[in-house]
């Protein structure tokens, strides 16, 4: 055996996963996990059973008996159920305790697992040992994209799939963004293709400074991006959406020795499951369409898959009140539909998709005034001439969400007094 010293890991034969599966079809794999294990691991192994242990109980609150899973899978690639590998990892502590007390002396977390998996609980197989580094920088390759920095496309397939059985698991929503930088190949054309890498490396630095620590960005290829939302119903995911595309748009990119920076623009398209897709290759598809619909409207904005499809249940319900394109004069508006993310009212002008407005509504029976800004998803042409506007909440006081949302729901019809409809 290798010298303990040495900075090894001992390696069964690696099992190949599947393209668009969690990692040998284990549906508890963890991509922020992964990723937490590979970036400790050399400290790891110079840490004692106590100080080892304690680190482990921190982590076990956000990923539980996973943890124990993919710890043992990163350290000699035998994969587990959490459950078992829990109970192994607490034999591999009593054993590397007891091998301390006979030698007297420090004893290598590795050298201990390899003595379980070898003498006690014999699952290797023809083990090999390999340099720890070269092993972390040839998984941290597998999975990056060399450009970017950002995951690459295996990465995002096995992701997504995993965010979708813990969507169902969880109840709650997962959204997915598919991001075009606008006239792409204009820019390559103009600044050859080295310039045009260093664009797309500045938008994925834009894109990490934009997202939030749990969402996963990947480069889905060429100029488009992804983004994995867990946890993140349609509202909000327009939110963070139109966060990046606003970060896009504002931003100068030198790129142009001695000249001006360099202004783009992108489109996103956003689609959310269970509401628009079940599985993985079906929200893709969406976000896909959505994308589509977003160049197809002029470019440089956010479209949601499905007009029809929403994340809240919309009530019919007249309410007076007014908006207004930032910058011009107040209209009237009359509400047709209200939910706690947008509102659908008519009007006799076209306003276009991605419009700003100011909006304020007046609850009946004096129950006071919610101002806002919200964001045009569509517009409608009807028969009359005049066009349904939907738009989406963007901005709202938290007070005035609240007011909202308990206006709404005395709504629903299985309510005591509820007078409303969902669409």
């Amino acid at each position: 055996m290798k010298d303990p010293s040495r900075n090894g890991t001992v390696l069964d034969p690696p099992v190949t996963p599947r393209s668009g599966a969690p990692r040998g079809g284990d549906p508890e794999w963890n991509p922020q996990l992964a990723e937490t294990l590979y970036a400790s691991l050399s400290r790891w192994i110079t840490l004692g059973n106590a100080e080892l242990g304690a680190e482990l109980e921190a982590l076990e609150g956000p990923f539980g008996d996973s943890l124990y899973s993919e710890a043992i899978f990163v350290l000699s690639h035998l994969r587990l159920p959490p459950a078992e590998a829990k109970r192994c990892w607490r034999e591999i502590h009593d054993l590397r305790e007891e091998m301390r007390r006979k030698l007297d002396s420090f004893v290598d977390l590795r050298v201990a697992l390899a003595t379980y998996f070898l003498q006690v609980n014999q699952k290797l197989r023809n083990p090999k040992i390999i340099e720890m580094q070269l092993f972390e920088r040839t998984r941290a390759f597998a999975y990056r994209d060399d450009l970017t920095g950002l995951y690459n496309h295996r990465f995002f397939e096995e992701s997504l799939s995993q965010e979708i059985l813990r969507a169902e698991r969880s109840g709650l929503p997962v959204s997915l963004a598919i991001l075009d930088v606008d006239d792409f190949k204009q820019i390559n054309d103009a600044l050859g293709h080295e310039g045009g890498n260093d664009v797309l490396a500045s938008v994925a630095g834009l894109l990490t400074e934009s997202s939030r620590g749990e969402d996963i960005l990947a480069r889905y290829g060429g100029e488009e991006f992804a983004v994995i939302l867990p946890a993140t119903r349609k509202t909000d995911a327009f939110d963070l959406a139109e966060r990046m595309r606003a970060a896009i748009e504002m931003h100068g990119f030198d790129v142009r020795p001695g000249g001006d920076p360099l202004h783009l623009t992108a489109s996103i398209g956003v689609a959310t499951c269970p509401g628009d897709a079940a599985q993985a290759s079906a929200l893709v598809r969406c976000a896909d369409r959505a994308l589509y619909a977003a160049k197809a409207a002029g470019k440089n904005q956010v479209q949601l898959y499905g007009c029809s499809r929403r994340s809240f249940p919309r009530f019919h319900v007249n309410l007076e009140g007014s908006f207004r394109m930032v910058g011009d004069p107040s209209r009237a508006m009359r509400t047709l539909d209200v939910s706690d993310g947008g509102i659908l009212f008519a009007c006799d002008e076209d306003l276009p998709a991605g419009t700003l407005l100011e909006f304020g509504l007046d609850l009946p029976d004096g129950k006071g005034r919610i101002p806002g800004v919200g964001r045009v998803v569509y517009s409608v042409e009807r028969e009359n001439g005049t066009h349904e506007i939907a738009i989406r909440m963007v901005g709202i006081e938290p007070r005035d969400r609240q007011l909202l949302s308990r206006f709404v729901a005395d709504l629903r019809p299985h309510e005591p007094g509820g007078a409303g409809r969902a669409d």
